[in-house]
Protein backbone atom coordinates (compact mmCIF):
# COMPACT_ATOMS: atom_id res chain seq x y z
CA UNK A 1 0.00 0.00 0.00
CA UNK A 2 2.71 2.27 1.09
CA UNK A 3 4.65 1.63 -2.49
CA UNK A 4 0.84 2.58 -4.29
CA UNK A 5 0.54 5.58 -2.70
CA UNK A 6 4.33 6.81 -3.10
CA UNK A 7 3.56 6.47 -7.07
CA UNK A 8 0.12 8.37 -6.34
CA UNK A 9 1.85 11.21 -4.80
CA UNK A 10 4.85 11.12 -7.61
CA UNK A 11 1.86 11.21 -10.32
CA UNK A 12 0.12 14.16 -8.47
CA UNK A 13 3.08 16.38 -8.83
CA UNK A 14 3.43 15.88 -12.30
CA UNK A 15 0.11 16.56 -13.11
CA UNK A 16 0.43 19.85 -11.03
CA UNK A 17 3.85 21.14 -11.96
CA UNK A 18 2.36 20.69 -15.93
CA UNK A 19 -0.82 22.60 -14.83
CA UNK A 20 0.97 25.56 -13.46
CA UNK A 21 3.45 25.62 -16.55
CA UNK A 22 0.13 25.75 -18.63
CA UNK A 23 -1.50 28.59 -16.55
CA UNK A 24 1.50 31.09 -16.15
CA UNK A 25 3.16 30.24 -19.26
CA UNK A 26 0.20 30.77 -22.13
CA UNK A 27 1.80 30.99 -25.90
CA UNK A 28 0.67 33.67 -28.53
CA UNK A 29 -1.42 32.00 -31.12
CA UNK A 30 -0.22 33.81 -34.34
CA UNK A 31 3.40 32.10 -33.16
CA UNK A 32 2.62 28.57 -31.68
CA UNK A 33 -0.81 27.72 -33.01
CA UNK A 34 -3.79 26.86 -30.64
CA UNK A 35 -5.57 23.74 -29.01
CA UNK A 36 -9.28 24.04 -29.06
CA UNK A 37 -11.07 22.40 -25.81
CA UNK A 38 -11.71 18.87 -25.91
CA UNK A 39 -14.90 17.63 -27.28
CA UNK A 40 -16.57 14.04 -26.93
CA UNK A 41 -19.36 12.54 -28.42
CA UNK A 42 -20.19 11.49 -24.54
CA UNK A 43 -20.23 15.08 -22.65
CA UNK A 44 -18.46 13.70 -20.04
CA UNK A 45 -15.70 13.00 -21.70
CA UNK A 46 -15.01 16.50 -22.92
CA UNK A 47 -14.65 17.15 -19.26
CA UNK A 48 -11.87 14.88 -18.30
CA UNK A 49 -10.43 11.78 -20.08
CA UNK A 50 -11.97 8.04 -18.96
CA UNK A 51 -11.13 7.28 -15.34
CA UNK A 52 -12.01 3.46 -15.13
CA UNK A 53 -12.09 0.37 -17.98
CA UNK A 54 -16.34 0.55 -17.72
CA UNK A 55 -15.46 4.48 -19.11
CA UNK A 56 -13.24 4.01 -21.63
CA UNK A 57 -15.15 0.77 -23.34
CA UNK A 58 -18.73 3.55 -23.68
CA UNK A 59 -17.45 4.88 -27.47
CA UNK A 60 -14.58 4.52 -29.81
CA UNK A 61 -11.85 6.58 -30.46
CA UNK A 62 -10.27 7.82 -33.82
CA UNK A 63 -7.69 5.17 -34.34
CA UNK A 64 -8.45 5.78 -37.79
CA UNK A 65 -10.40 8.13 -39.88
CA UNK A 66 -11.40 9.63 -43.00
CA UNK A 67 -13.01 12.71 -44.46
CA UNK A 68 -15.69 12.14 -46.95
CA UNK A 69 -16.38 14.25 -50.07
CA UNK A 70 -19.29 15.75 -48.21
CA UNK A 71 -17.13 17.08 -46.16
CA UNK A 72 -17.97 14.57 -42.92
CA UNK A 73 -15.46 12.40 -41.05
CA UNK A 74 -15.35 8.79 -40.47
CA UNK A 75 -13.75 6.86 -38.01
CA UNK A 76 -12.97 3.82 -35.75
CA UNK A 77 -11.55 2.65 -32.75
CA UNK A 78 -9.27 -0.12 -31.79
CA UNK A 79 -8.65 -3.12 -29.26
CA UNK A 80 -12.43 -2.32 -27.97
CA UNK A 81 -13.59 -4.73 -25.94
CA UNK A 82 -9.61 -4.70 -24.23
CA UNK A 83 -11.11 -3.61 -20.66
CA UNK A 84 -13.18 -6.98 -20.33
CA UNK A 85 -9.68 -8.82 -19.95
CA UNK A 86 -9.45 -11.18 -16.72
CA UNK A 87 -6.01 -12.02 -17.53
CA UNK A 88 -2.70 -10.45 -19.41
CA UNK A 89 -4.39 -9.50 -22.92
CA UNK A 90 -1.47 -12.20 -24.68
CA UNK A 91 -3.89 -15.20 -22.86
CA UNK A 92 -6.99 -13.54 -22.88
CA UNK A 93 -7.52 -11.27 -25.65
CA UNK A 94 -9.19 -13.68 -27.78
CA UNK A 95 -12.18 -14.58 -25.85
CA UNK A 96 -12.45 -10.55 -25.29
CA UNK A 97 -11.49 -7.57 -28.33
CA UNK A 98 -14.77 -7.03 -30.28
CA UNK A 99 -14.62 -5.70 -33.69
CA UNK A 100 -14.52 -1.72 -33.71
CA UNK A 101 -17.19 0.33 -34.25
CA UNK A 102 -17.77 3.00 -36.11
CA UNK A 103 -19.02 6.94 -35.79
CA UNK A 104 -19.78 9.65 -38.00
CA UNK A 105 -18.64 13.29 -37.10
CA UNK A 106 -20.03 16.33 -38.68
CA UNK A 107 -18.34 19.40 -38.53
CA UNK A 108 -19.41 21.22 -41.06
CA UNK A 109 -21.52 24.12 -38.96
CA UNK A 110 -19.30 24.54 -36.47
CA UNK A 111 -20.94 22.11 -33.75
CA UNK A 112 -20.47 18.48 -33.40
CA UNK A 113 -22.76 16.12 -34.72
CA UNK A 114 -22.32 12.13 -34.35
CA UNK A 115 -24.16 9.76 -36.16
CA UNK A 116 -23.32 5.47 -36.43
CA UNK A 117 -23.48 3.38 -39.53
CA UNK A 118 -25.04 0.30 -40.41
CA UNK A 119 -23.62 -2.58 -39.53
CA UNK A 120 -22.00 -0.75 -36.33
CA UNK A 121 -18.76 -2.64 -36.50
CA UNK A 122 -18.30 -1.96 -40.00
CA UNK A 123 -17.10 -5.27 -41.17
CA UNK A 124 -17.24 -9.22 -40.91
CA UNK A 125 -13.21 -8.92 -39.76
CA UNK A 126 -12.03 -6.17 -37.20
CA UNK A 127 -11.48 -3.09 -39.11
CA UNK A 128 -8.57 -2.37 -36.33
CA UNK A 129 -5.54 -2.34 -38.20
CA UNK A 130 -6.46 -2.37 -41.45
CA UNK A 131 -5.70 0.52 -44.33
CA UNK A 132 -8.24 2.80 -46.37
CA UNK A 133 -8.40 5.07 -49.52
CA UNK A 134 -10.98 7.17 -50.51
CA UNK A 135 -12.06 6.16 -53.83
CA UNK A 136 -12.77 8.58 -57.14
CA UNK A 137 -16.65 7.49 -56.83
CA UNK A 138 -16.71 8.74 -53.34
CA UNK A 139 -17.15 5.09 -51.12
CA UNK A 140 -14.38 4.33 -48.49
CA UNK A 141 -12.46 1.28 -49.11
CA UNK A 142 -11.02 -0.38 -46.47
CA UNK A 143 -8.29 -3.45 -46.83
CA UNK A 144 -7.58 -6.22 -44.61
CA UNK A 145 -7.76 -5.76 -40.39
CA UNK A 146 -7.95 -8.23 -37.78
CA UNK A 147 -9.21 -12.01 -37.00
CA UNK A 148 -9.62 -11.75 -32.96
CA UNK A 149 -9.27 -15.87 -31.71
CA UNK A 150 -7.72 -18.23 -29.34
CA UNK A 151 -4.63 -20.41 -30.84
CA UNK A 152 -3.53 -22.59 -30.50
CA UNK A 153 -5.46 -23.32 -27.04
CA UNK A 154 -8.61 -22.51 -26.35
CA UNK A 155 -9.06 -22.11 -22.63
CA UNK A 156 -12.70 -20.65 -22.83
CA UNK A 157 -15.34 -22.59 -21.17
CA UNK A 158 -18.23 -23.87 -23.69
CA UNK A 159 -20.16 -20.65 -22.88
CA UNK A 160 -17.47 -18.59 -23.88
CA UNK A 161 -17.79 -16.42 -20.34
CA UNK A 162 -15.61 -15.95 -17.63
CA UNK A 163 -11.65 -17.08 -17.40
CA UNK A 164 -8.64 -16.53 -19.81
CA UNK A 165 -9.22 -17.61 -23.27
CA UNK A 166 -6.44 -18.85 -24.13
CA UNK A 167 -3.22 -17.56 -25.75
CA UNK A 168 -4.24 -14.78 -28.40
CA UNK A 169 -3.47 -15.00 -32.26
CA UNK A 170 -3.33 -11.78 -34.29
CA UNK A 171 -5.04 -13.63 -37.50
CA UNK A 172 -4.46 -11.17 -40.75
CA UNK A 173 -8.04 -10.37 -42.04
CA UNK A 174 -8.77 -10.87 -46.33
CA UNK A 175 -11.57 -8.74 -46.06
CA UNK A 176 -12.07 -5.74 -48.81
CA UNK A 177 -14.98 -3.70 -46.91
CA UNK A 178 -16.29 -0.56 -48.45
CA UNK A 179 -18.52 2.41 -47.23
CA UNK A 180 -20.52 4.43 -48.76
CA UNK A 181 -21.15 7.76 -47.36
CA UNK A 182 -24.87 8.44 -49.30
CA UNK A 183 -26.31 5.37 -47.85
CA UNK A 184 -23.97 5.59 -44.78
CA UNK A 185 -23.66 1.32 -44.65
CA UNK A 186 -20.66 -1.18 -44.49
CA UNK A 187 -20.79 -3.97 -47.27
CA UNK A 188 -18.63 -6.35 -47.72
CA UNK A 189 -16.84 -6.35 -51.64
CA UNK A 190 -17.68 -9.08 -53.29
CA UNK A 191 -14.05 -9.92 -54.66
CA UNK A 192 -11.64 -10.64 -51.30
CA UNK A 193 -7.62 -10.56 -51.19
CA UNK A 194 -6.01 -14.07 -51.96
CA UNK A 195 -3.92 -12.81 -48.85
CA UNK A 196 -4.52 -11.78 -44.94
CA UNK A 197 -3.76 -8.72 -44.38
CA UNK A 198 -3.02 -7.31 -40.90
CA UNK A 199 -1.02 -4.18 -40.75
CA UNK A 200 -0.91 -3.96 -44.75
CA UNK A 201 -0.54 -0.44 -46.89
CA UNK A 202 -3.36 0.84 -49.24
CA UNK A 203 -1.91 3.88 -51.96
CA UNK A 204 -3.97 4.64 -55.13
CA UNK A 205 -2.40 5.09 -58.24
CA UNK A 206 -2.16 7.13 -61.27
CA UNK A 207 -5.04 5.41 -62.76
CA UNK A 208 -6.85 5.37 -59.79
CA UNK A 209 -6.59 1.47 -58.73
CA UNK A 210 -5.21 0.56 -55.36
CA UNK A 211 -2.17 -1.06 -54.85
CA UNK A 212 -2.35 -3.78 -51.68
CA UNK A 213 1.12 -4.63 -50.10
CA UNK A 214 2.70 -6.41 -46.75
CA UNK A 215 0.86 -6.80 -43.69
CA UNK A 216 1.24 -10.69 -42.01
CA UNK A 217 -1.07 -13.50 -42.09
CA UNK A 218 -0.82 -14.46 -38.18
CA UNK A 219 1.44 -12.24 -35.99
CA UNK A 220 2.42 -14.75 -32.94
CA UNK A 221 2.63 -17.89 -34.27
CA UNK A 222 3.90 -16.76 -37.50
CA UNK A 223 5.64 -19.93 -38.69
CA UNK A 224 6.52 -18.71 -42.36
CA UNK A 225 8.60 -15.73 -40.42
CA UNK A 226 7.97 -13.79 -43.30
CA UNK A 227 5.65 -10.58 -43.78
CA UNK A 228 3.35 -11.11 -46.59
CA UNK A 229 5.66 -11.08 -49.58
CA UNK A 230 2.56 -11.09 -52.75
CA UNK A 231 1.18 -7.21 -53.73
CA UNK A 232 -2.48 -7.46 -55.09
CA UNK A 233 -4.19 -4.67 -56.98
CA UNK A 234 -7.87 -3.62 -56.14
CA UNK A 235 -10.00 -2.18 -59.19
CA UNK A 236 -12.87 0.11 -58.09
CA UNK A 237 -14.59 0.15 -61.33
CA UNK A 238 -15.11 -3.94 -61.36
CA UNK A 239 -14.63 -4.64 -57.62
CA UNK A 240 -11.50 -7.40 -58.57
CA UNK A 241 -8.59 -7.91 -56.85
CA UNK A 242 -6.00 -9.27 -58.64
CA UNK A 243 -2.10 -10.64 -57.47
CA UNK A 244 0.35 -8.92 -58.96
CA UNK A 245 2.69 -12.01 -59.59
CA UNK A 246 5.92 -13.30 -58.57
CA UNK A 247 7.64 -10.51 -59.47
CA UNK A 248 5.20 -7.56 -58.11
CA UNK A 249 6.24 -9.79 -54.61
CA UNK A 250 8.47 -8.02 -52.18
CA UNK A 251 9.44 -7.97 -48.51
CA UNK A 252 8.59 -4.86 -46.78
CA UNK A 253 7.54 -4.35 -43.11
CA UNK A 254 4.29 -3.75 -41.62
CA UNK A 255 2.59 -0.09 -42.53
CA UNK A 256 5.20 0.72 -45.05
CA UNK A 257 5.35 3.83 -45.61
CA UNK A 258 4.29 3.90 -49.38
CA UNK A 259 4.28 7.26 -51.63
CA UNK A 260 3.43 7.94 -55.68
CA UNK A 261 5.90 9.32 -57.61
CA UNK A 262 5.04 11.58 -60.08
CA UNK A 263 6.64 9.13 -62.53
CA UNK A 264 3.73 6.78 -61.39
CA UNK A 265 5.66 4.39 -59.34
CA UNK A 266 5.16 3.85 -55.87
CA UNK A 267 8.03 4.19 -53.93
CA UNK A 268 8.75 2.55 -50.51
CA UNK A 269 11.21 4.94 -48.11
CA UNK A 270 12.90 2.59 -45.52
CA UNK A 271 10.04 3.18 -42.82
CA UNK A 272 7.34 1.02 -41.17
CA UNK A 273 5.84 -0.75 -38.54
CA UNK A 274 9.43 -2.89 -37.73
CA UNK A 275 8.26 -4.70 -34.10
CA UNK A 276 6.90 -8.22 -34.13
CA UNK A 277 6.34 -9.41 -31.55
CA UNK A 278 7.35 -12.98 -32.55
CA UNK A 279 6.24 -11.47 -36.24
CA UNK A 280 9.65 -10.68 -37.12
CA UNK A 281 10.66 -11.71 -40.65
CA UNK A 282 13.72 -13.48 -41.58
CA UNK A 283 14.33 -10.81 -44.41
CA UNK A 284 13.83 -7.78 -42.35
CA UNK A 285 17.43 -6.53 -43.40
CA UNK A 286 16.36 -5.80 -46.15
CA UNK A 287 13.90 -2.83 -45.15
CA UNK A 288 16.37 -0.53 -45.12
CA UNK A 289 16.79 -0.31 -49.04
CA UNK A 290 14.57 2.24 -50.75
CA UNK A 291 13.04 0.55 -53.67
CA UNK A 292 9.61 1.63 -56.25
CA UNK A 293 7.16 -0.58 -57.15
CA UNK A 294 6.52 -0.19 -61.60
CA UNK A 295 2.31 -0.90 -61.85
CA UNK A 296 3.28 -1.25 -65.50
CA UNK A 297 5.97 -3.69 -65.30
CA UNK A 298 4.81 -5.21 -61.61
CA UNK A 299 8.41 -4.94 -60.84
CA UNK A 300 10.27 -3.43 -58.15
CA UNK A 301 13.99 -1.65 -58.74
CA UNK A 302 16.04 -1.14 -55.47
CA UNK A 303 16.71 3.15 -55.50
CA UNK A 304 19.60 3.04 -52.90
CA UNK A 305 19.06 3.60 -49.01
CA UNK A 306 18.46 6.19 -46.14
CA UNK A 307 20.73 8.23 -43.82
CA UNK A 308 19.85 5.95 -40.93
CA UNK A 309 18.78 3.13 -42.59
CA UNK A 310 15.45 0.94 -41.35
CA UNK A 311 13.22 3.21 -39.22
CA UNK A 312 10.57 2.54 -37.34
CA UNK A 313 7.13 4.22 -35.97
CA UNK A 314 8.68 7.32 -37.85
CA UNK A 315 6.66 10.22 -39.50
CA UNK A 316 7.41 10.27 -43.65
CA UNK A 317 5.36 12.57 -45.59
CA UNK A 318 5.51 13.82 -49.33
CA UNK A 319 6.15 17.38 -49.25
CA UNK A 320 4.59 19.44 -52.05
CA UNK A 321 5.30 18.28 -55.37
CA UNK A 322 6.09 21.37 -57.47
CA UNK A 323 5.87 22.40 -61.31
CA UNK A 324 7.27 20.75 -63.73
CA UNK A 325 6.95 17.38 -61.25
CA UNK A 326 10.11 16.04 -61.64
CA UNK A 327 11.16 15.00 -58.42
CA UNK A 328 9.58 14.06 -55.22
CA UNK A 329 11.00 15.15 -51.45
CA UNK A 330 10.16 12.88 -48.35
CA UNK A 331 10.33 14.16 -44.74
CA UNK A 332 10.95 11.30 -42.63
CA UNK A 333 11.49 12.26 -38.56
CA UNK A 334 11.22 10.79 -35.44
CA UNK A 335 11.04 6.68 -34.51
CA UNK A 336 13.67 4.30 -33.69
CA UNK A 337 16.74 3.00 -35.86
CA UNK A 338 16.56 -0.81 -37.34
CA UNK A 339 14.57 -3.53 -37.71
CA UNK A 340 13.12 -5.57 -35.24
CA UNK A 341 14.50 -5.65 -32.53
CA UNK A 342 15.72 -2.28 -33.10
CA UNK A 343 16.30 0.40 -30.90
CA UNK A 344 13.86 0.98 -28.05
CA UNK A 345 14.29 4.91 -27.41
CA UNK A 346 12.61 7.48 -29.67
CA UNK A 347 15.03 9.51 -31.62
CA UNK A 348 14.92 13.04 -32.80
CA UNK A 349 16.47 12.54 -36.37
CA UNK A 350 15.20 14.29 -39.66
CA UNK A 351 16.21 13.23 -42.80
CA UNK A 352 15.06 14.76 -46.36
CA UNK A 353 14.70 11.90 -49.35
CA UNK A 354 14.83 13.16 -52.91
CA UNK A 355 13.61 10.38 -55.56
CA UNK A 356 14.41 11.35 -59.13
CA UNK A 357 15.24 9.36 -62.28
CA UNK A 358 15.13 6.41 -60.72
CA UNK A 359 17.21 6.65 -57.70
CA UNK A 360 16.73 8.22 -54.12
CA UNK A 361 19.64 10.11 -52.05
CA UNK A 362 19.45 11.14 -48.26
CA UNK A 363 20.55 14.15 -46.49
CA UNK A 364 20.12 14.82 -43.15
CA UNK A 365 17.75 17.36 -41.63
CA UNK A 366 17.30 19.62 -38.67
CA UNK A 367 16.81 17.95 -35.67
CA UNK A 368 13.40 17.26 -34.06
CA UNK A 369 12.96 19.59 -30.37
CA UNK A 370 11.15 16.02 -29.31
CA UNK A 371 12.14 12.40 -29.29
CA UNK A 372 8.92 11.12 -31.32
CA UNK A 373 7.70 7.86 -31.87
CA UNK A 374 4.42 7.31 -33.40
CA UNK A 375 3.95 10.74 -33.45
CA UNK A 376 1.28 12.02 -36.27
CA UNK A 377 1.99 13.91 -39.18
CA UNK A 378 -0.11 16.63 -41.40
CA UNK A 379 0.62 18.59 -44.25
CA UNK A 380 -0.45 21.78 -44.22
CA UNK A 381 -1.00 23.73 -47.43
CA UNK A 382 1.22 26.23 -47.23
CA UNK A 383 3.99 23.30 -47.59
CA UNK A 384 5.06 23.29 -43.88
CA UNK A 385 4.63 19.90 -41.83
CA UNK A 386 3.01 19.63 -38.20
CA UNK A 387 3.93 16.99 -35.83
CA UNK A 388 1.08 15.53 -33.33
CA UNK A 389 1.00 13.78 -30.57
CA UNK A 390 3.33 10.46 -29.75
CA UNK A 391 5.40 9.14 -27.25
CA UNK A 392 9.64 9.24 -26.14
CA UNK A 393 10.29 5.80 -26.70
CA UNK A 394 8.62 2.52 -28.55
CA UNK A 395 5.44 1.74 -26.49
CA UNK A 396 4.78 -1.48 -27.99
CA UNK A 397 7.99 -3.09 -26.48
CA UNK A 398 7.16 -1.51 -23.02
CA UNK A 399 3.43 -0.18 -22.42
CA UNK A 400 3.26 2.37 -20.04
CA UNK A 401 6.75 2.98 -19.76
CA UNK A 402 6.95 6.14 -22.44
CA UNK A 403 6.27 9.21 -21.79
CA UNK A 404 3.71 11.18 -23.57
CA UNK A 405 4.54 14.23 -26.41
CA UNK A 406 1.79 16.45 -26.28
CA UNK A 407 4.02 19.64 -27.76
CA UNK A 408 3.49 19.83 -31.36
CA UNK A 409 5.92 21.49 -34.05
CA UNK A 410 6.38 22.87 -37.43
CA UNK A 411 8.85 22.30 -39.76
CA UNK A 412 9.19 24.66 -42.17
CA UNK A 413 12.18 23.21 -44.70
CA UNK A 414 14.83 24.90 -42.40
CA UNK A 415 13.76 23.86 -39.03
CA UNK A 416 11.44 22.64 -36.52
CA UNK A 417 9.56 25.24 -34.24
CA UNK A 418 7.78 24.25 -31.08
CA UNK A 419 4.25 24.80 -31.05
CA UNK A 420 1.79 24.74 -28.39
CA UNK A 421 0.58 21.40 -26.66
CA UNK A 422 -2.28 19.49 -26.39
CA UNK A 423 -4.80 18.79 -23.45
CA UNK A 424 -5.05 15.85 -23.70
CA UNK A 425 -2.33 12.17 -23.71
CA UNK A 426 -2.21 10.19 -26.97
CA UNK A 427 0.63 8.26 -27.82
CA UNK A 428 0.14 5.17 -29.29
CA UNK A 429 -2.97 5.13 -31.87
CA UNK A 430 -3.25 8.15 -32.28
CA UNK A 431 -4.70 10.12 -34.98
CA UNK A 432 -4.55 13.92 -37.03
CA UNK A 433 -6.18 15.34 -40.23
CA UNK A 434 -6.31 18.23 -42.15
CA UNK A 435 -9.75 19.94 -41.98
CA UNK A 436 -10.71 22.41 -44.83
CA UNK A 437 -10.50 24.89 -43.04
CA UNK A 438 -7.80 24.67 -42.65
CA UNK A 439 -7.03 23.54 -38.79
CA UNK A 440 -5.94 20.11 -37.95
CA UNK A 441 -8.75 17.89 -36.26
CA UNK A 442 -6.72 15.68 -33.26
CA UNK A 443 -7.85 12.33 -31.79
CA UNK A 444 -7.39 8.54 -31.10
CA UNK A 445 -5.19 7.20 -27.85
CA UNK A 446 -6.00 3.18 -27.35
CA UNK A 447 -3.25 1.61 -25.66
CA UNK A 448 -2.19 -1.77 -25.13
CA UNK A 449 -2.45 -2.68 -20.86
CA UNK A 450 0.58 -1.56 -19.32
CA UNK A 451 3.58 -4.55 -19.67
CA UNK A 452 0.77 -6.50 -21.49
CA UNK A 453 -0.59 -7.90 -17.97
CA UNK A 454 -2.93 -6.71 -15.65
CA UNK A 455 -6.55 -6.90 -16.75
CA UNK A 456 -8.11 -3.79 -19.26
CA UNK A 457 -6.02 -0.76 -19.70
CA UNK A 458 -5.25 -0.53 -16.09
CA UNK A 459 -6.92 0.90 -12.82
CA UNK A 460 -4.18 3.34 -12.08
CA UNK A 461 -1.96 6.03 -14.29
CA UNK A 462 1.77 5.44 -14.39
CA UNK A 463 3.83 7.73 -13.05
CA UNK A 464 4.97 8.76 -16.72
CA UNK A 465 1.95 11.05 -17.46
CA UNK A 466 0.38 8.07 -19.56
CA UNK A 467 -3.62 8.29 -19.18
CA UNK A 468 -3.74 4.51 -20.11
CA UNK A 469 -7.43 4.23 -20.79
CA UNK A 470 -8.59 4.74 -24.59
CA UNK A 471 -9.61 8.27 -24.95
CA UNK A 472 -12.71 8.79 -27.47
CA UNK A 473 -12.20 13.08 -27.14
CA UNK A 474 -11.11 15.41 -30.17
CA UNK A 475 -8.92 18.37 -30.31
CA UNK A 476 -8.66 21.11 -33.35
CA UNK A 477 -5.39 22.49 -33.57
CA UNK A 478 -5.24 25.82 -35.15
CA UNK A 479 -1.76 26.50 -37.03
CA UNK A 480 -0.12 29.78 -36.34
CA UNK A 481 -1.66 30.87 -40.09
CA UNK A 482 -4.73 30.95 -38.99
CA UNK A 483 -4.03 34.03 -36.76
CA UNK A 484 -2.77 36.35 -39.01
CA UNK A 485 -5.70 38.22 -40.22
CA UNK A 486 -7.90 38.40 -42.95
CA UNK A 487 -8.06 35.18 -45.49
CA UNK A 488 -8.88 34.59 -49.11
CA UNK A 489 -12.29 33.75 -50.49
CA UNK A 490 -13.15 31.39 -52.89
CA UNK A 491 -16.85 32.42 -54.80
CA UNK A 492 -16.80 29.54 -56.84
CA UNK A 493 -14.89 27.07 -58.70
CA UNK A 494 -15.82 23.81 -61.05
CA UNK A 495 -16.47 20.37 -59.05
CA UNK A 496 -14.65 18.62 -61.76
CA UNK A 497 -10.89 19.12 -62.82
CA UNK A 498 -9.69 17.41 -65.81
CA UNK A 499 -5.74 16.51 -66.12
CA UNK A 500 -4.38 18.66 -67.82
CA UNK A 501 -7.01 21.32 -68.52
CA UNK A 502 -6.73 24.60 -67.50
CA UNK A 503 -9.68 25.70 -65.20
CA UNK A 504 -10.83 29.02 -63.54
CA UNK A 505 -10.80 30.01 -59.98
CA UNK A 506 -13.31 33.35 -58.84
CA UNK A 507 -12.08 35.50 -56.08
CA UNK A 508 -11.82 38.86 -55.37
CA UNK A 509 -8.35 38.50 -53.45
CA UNK A 510 -7.05 37.41 -56.99
CA UNK A 511 -4.16 39.86 -56.93
CA UNK A 512 -3.51 38.99 -53.36
CA UNK A 513 -2.96 34.76 -54.41
CA UNK A 514 0.70 33.51 -54.16
CA UNK A 515 -0.67 29.73 -54.42
CA UNK A 516 -2.75 27.41 -55.51
CA UNK A 517 -2.48 24.00 -53.58
CA UNK A 518 -4.50 20.56 -54.39
CA UNK A 519 -4.45 18.52 -51.40
CA UNK A 520 -5.94 14.85 -51.35
CA UNK A 521 -8.70 14.41 -48.88
CA UNK A 522 -7.75 12.63 -45.64
CA UNK A 523 -8.05 9.25 -44.63
CA UNK A 524 -5.23 7.95 -41.77
CA UNK A 525 -5.23 5.33 -40.17
CA UNK A 526 -1.77 4.20 -37.04
CA UNK A 527 -0.46 7.34 -38.29
CA UNK A 528 0.19 6.81 -41.56
CA UNK A 529 -2.07 8.57 -45.19
CA UNK A 530 -0.16 6.91 -48.06
CA UNK A 531 -2.16 9.10 -49.78
CA UNK A 532 -1.29 12.46 -47.98
CA UNK A 533 -0.27 15.13 -50.70
CA UNK A 534 -0.06 18.48 -51.67
CA UNK A 535 0.22 19.75 -55.66
CA UNK A 536 1.06 23.64 -56.10
CA UNK A 537 -0.32 24.61 -59.56
CA UNK A 538 0.96 27.14 -62.07
CA UNK A 539 -1.97 30.13 -62.58
CA UNK A 540 -2.72 33.12 -64.24
CA UNK A 541 -4.43 35.90 -62.64
CA UNK A 542 -6.67 37.35 -65.39
CA UNK A 543 -8.24 40.71 -65.90
CA UNK A 544 -11.84 39.91 -64.68
CA UNK A 545 -10.26 38.84 -60.96
CA UNK A 546 -10.52 35.26 -61.84
CA UNK A 547 -7.59 33.01 -61.96
CA UNK A 548 -6.64 30.51 -64.86
CA UNK A 549 -5.67 27.86 -62.90
CA UNK A 550 -3.05 24.92 -64.36
CA UNK A 551 -4.47 21.48 -63.68
CA UNK A 552 -1.80 18.66 -62.56
CA UNK A 553 -0.88 16.71 -66.05
CA UNK A 554 -1.62 13.70 -65.46
CA UNK A 555 -3.35 10.83 -62.44
CA UNK A 556 0.40 10.14 -61.72
CA UNK A 557 0.50 13.85 -60.16
CA UNK A 558 -2.81 13.84 -58.97
CA UNK A 559 -4.42 10.52 -58.63
CA UNK A 560 -8.00 10.60 -59.04
CA UNK A 561 -10.26 11.47 -56.28
CA UNK A 562 -10.91 13.94 -53.74
CA UNK A 563 -8.78 17.20 -53.12
CA UNK A 564 -9.25 20.17 -50.93
CA UNK A 565 -8.09 23.41 -53.21
CA UNK A 566 -6.47 25.91 -51.15
CA UNK A 567 -5.93 29.47 -52.59
CA UNK A 568 -3.04 30.98 -49.91
CA UNK A 569 -2.40 34.46 -50.03
CA UNK A 570 -0.11 36.91 -47.70
CA UNK A 571 -1.06 39.51 -45.71
CA UNK A 572 2.98 40.97 -45.12
CA UNK A 573 2.60 38.04 -42.14
CA UNK A 574 3.00 34.82 -44.02
CA UNK A 575 1.16 32.52 -46.28
CA UNK A 576 -2.39 32.35 -45.01
CA UNK A 577 -5.11 29.94 -46.39
CA UNK A 578 -8.46 30.16 -47.57
CA UNK A 579 -11.20 27.68 -46.39
CA UNK A 580 -11.01 24.82 -48.95
CA UNK A 581 -13.70 23.83 -51.64
CA UNK A 582 -13.93 19.95 -52.38
CA UNK A 583 -13.37 19.04 -55.82
CA UNK A 584 -12.96 16.04 -57.64
CA UNK A 585 -9.47 15.44 -60.31
CA UNK A 586 -10.53 12.60 -63.06
CA UNK A 587 -9.30 12.23 -66.79
CA UNK A 588 -12.46 14.24 -68.18
CA UNK A 589 -15.04 17.32 -66.83
CA UNK A 590 -17.25 15.88 -64.33
CA UNK A 591 -20.59 17.10 -64.25
CA UNK A 592 -21.89 18.48 -61.19
CA UNK A 593 -25.16 15.82 -60.85
CA UNK A 594 -22.79 12.97 -61.01
CA UNK A 595 -20.97 14.22 -57.64
CA UNK A 596 -21.67 12.89 -54.40
CA UNK A 597 -22.73 16.45 -52.49
CA UNK A 598 -20.28 18.47 -51.92
CA UNK A 599 -18.72 20.13 -48.60
CA UNK A 600 -18.19 23.41 -47.87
Amino acid sequence: MRRVALVGMLFSALVAQSATATATDVPNPAEAGQFSAPFSEIPLFAERPPASNAEASRIPTAVSAAMLPDGRIIYWGGLEGIENAGAPIAADGGRTVINSRTRILDLRDGTPKWSTPSPEDGAKDDLFCADQRLLVDGRLLAVGGTVWKPDPVDLSPATGEGGPGGTVELFGSDQVTLFDPATEEWTRNAHMMANPRWYPTATTMGNGKILIVSGVARLIYNFSGLNVQATETFDPSTGSVTDNGQTGSTSLPLFARMHLLPDGKVFYDGVGQMWGPFGQSADEALWAFHKAYDPQKKTWTNYGMGSYGARSGALSVLLPLKPPYKEARILIAGGTLGSSPGSYLANDLTEIVTVADGASTSETGPALNNRRWYSSSVLLPDGNVVALSGADRDEVILPGSETPVTEAELYDGESWTPLASAHRIRTYHNSAMLLPDGSILVGGHAPINTGYGGSGDNSAQPVTGTNNFKDPSFEIFKPPYLFRGPRSKITHVQKGIAWGKDFKVTTPDAADVKKVVLMHMPAVTHITDADQRSIELDYDIASNGTLDVKAPPSGNVAPPGYYYLFLMTDNGEGLTPSNARIVRVWNNEIQSAALAPMGP
